[in-house]
């Protein structure tokens, strides 16, 4: 199976977002800044063909273009210059700066009045430039000259003005590296902060890890303990902590189990081979060998009992069970099943009181339902206070559809402490295991057999020792 890491592969995929948003922005400040500058550049080349424009003139003489060297320096170099061009609208030229020479000419194309061009050119010195084309009519200064008839008769004229774009390039250019050098700064420390905070965050999955680590088998009351833990873990540590416990339990159980099985066992067999011992010192004595027949066969009959039901249990949990419903009587079940019990009822002086109607009826199958019964009138007889009472009656739940079939008897010598353990296989309130008539598997049956049956088991324990178990889910015709 293909692994991966979890704090590599979150890093990677918060620092690839990450990067795209900063690419991102990156390049889209970027290009809002050239397209400021450039912007800014060609806004100045407006400004200064503006200026240029004022200074064309018609007058009656003709044109004038009031140009004065002095105040504009830069269009008389012939080093680092910028360059204009006038033409009329016959496409002669009119007046060029000095900077261009006398046989070198601008770019020129027709435009539309009043209309501007930006160009990107290269300039007569061979620098990288750019310039803008301007269509425009002359003013006219005095208001006595702007006559109808001069005002039909204007001709258009084109300027032209260029100058180099080198410096705008290379701040541009100087940006475009600044952005990028920057952007892969970032990169590089939003990498790291990432994988700092990711692995930060992850501290308690890895501590969890080596909580993990150190459980087995001996120490399964151990708990994961982690100093303020982010909400989404709580529910996984209070979950697995309660898995601990159910382990912890149920590997406390049947090691239990085991001991008791072996307790369970032991007595027959020490019981079988000091009889086999007897009888092999006294092998002609026939009083003896009846008494040792008759204690193998009661030995034989408690094992024979005690697998017996440990084979009908693990039937029931692994489901091994075909279950066979029908419509029972449930009085009558129960009658039948006490009369199975009666004499032993009879020597407690326990009383029988079944208050479930004649006709009601259930339907459910009849082997394992009766298998549950034998074993709670067993139970009940077996440990009830003598000159007591035994009843069986039907429970409605807060005045709900939903009955339950009651078993309840007096239990001295119980504690509520040990109802979670009473359907636990071969747990028995006494611990001497002196009686050979039950296992501590009967009610550990009834469960077993309960679930089978789609049952719903409880067991209560009152002030006044009446132990109560509640046979719920029964499907009541």
């Amino acid at each position: 199976m293909k692994t991966y890491s979890l704090e590599s592969h979150l890093s990677k995929r918060v620092v690839f977002l990450n990067a795209c948003i900063l690419v991102f922005v990156a390049l889209l400040i970027n290009v809002l800044v050239s397209i400021w500058l450039e912007h800014e550049f060609d806004e100045a080349l407006e400004a200064k063909v503006n200026v240029l424009v004022t200074l064309m003139k018609d007058t009656p003489d003709g044109l004038d273009f009031d140009f004065a060297d002095e105040f504009m320096p830069e269009f008389e170099s012939t080093e680092q210059s910028e360059y204009f061009q006038i033409w009329l609208d016959d496409n002669s030229v009119f007046e060029r700066s000095h900077s261009l020479g006398d046989d070198k000419n601008l770019p020129f194309q027709k435009i539309t009045y009043p209309d501007y061009l930006y160009k990107d050119i290269l300039l007569v010195d061979g620098r990288q430039g750019r310039m803008i084309q301007v269509v425009f009519l002359p003013q006219i200064p005095e208001d006595i000259d702007r006559t109808p008839e001069k005002l039909a008769s204007q001709k258009l004229v084109t300027l032209v003005l260029a100058r180099e774009r080198e410096k705008l390039d290379l701040l541009l250019y100087s940006i475009h590296i600044i952005t990028a050098v920057a952007t892969i700064i970032i990169l590089f420390f939003i990498n790291y902060l990432v994988k700092f905070t990711v692995r930060k965050s992850l501290l308690p999955l890895h501590i969890i890890k080596k909580q993990i680590q150190k459980l087995d088998a001996d120490n399964l009351k151990e708990r994961l303990v982690v100093a303020d833990p982010p909400y989404e873990l709580q529910d996984v540590i209070k979950q697995f902590n309660y898995l601990l416990e159910r382990l912890g339990t149920s590997f406390h159980r049947e090691q239990r189990f085991s001991s008791d099985v072996a307790h369970e066992l032991r007595t027959p067999i020490a019981e079988l081979r000091s009889m086999s011992e007897v009888a092999l010192k006294w092998p002609d004595d026939a009083d003896l060998a009846k008494q040792f027949f008759s204690g193998v066969f009661e030995s034989s009959v408690q094992m024979e009992l005690l697998v017996n039901n440990l084979l009908a249990l693990v039937r029931c949990e692994k489901g091994n069970v075909l279950l066979e419903p029908q419509t029972l009587e449930l009085c009558e079940l129960i009658n039948i099943s006490w009369n199975h019990y009666e004499h032993d009822a009879i020597e407690k002086h326990l009383h029988f009181n079944c208050s479930v109607s004649a006709d009601v009826k259930i339907f459910i199958s009849a082997n394992e339902f009766e298998q549950i019964i034998n074993n709670l009138i067993s139970n009940a007889v077996s440990y009830s206070v003598d000159s007591s009472d035994v009843k069986f009656y039907l429970e409605s739940e807060n005045n709900s559809s939903d009955i339950s079939l009651i078993i309840s008897n007096i239990a001295s010598d119980l504690e509520q402490s040990d109802l979670p353990l009473i359907f636990d296989r071969l747990w028995r309130k006494s611990q001497s295991r002196s009686s050979s008539e039950h296992s501590g598997l009967g009610l550990a049956l009834v469960k077993a057999y309960a679930e089978l049956l789609g049952l719903k088991i409880t067991a209560e324990l009152f002030d006044d020792k009446t132990f109560k178990v509640s046979i719920k889910n029964l499907h009541i015709l």
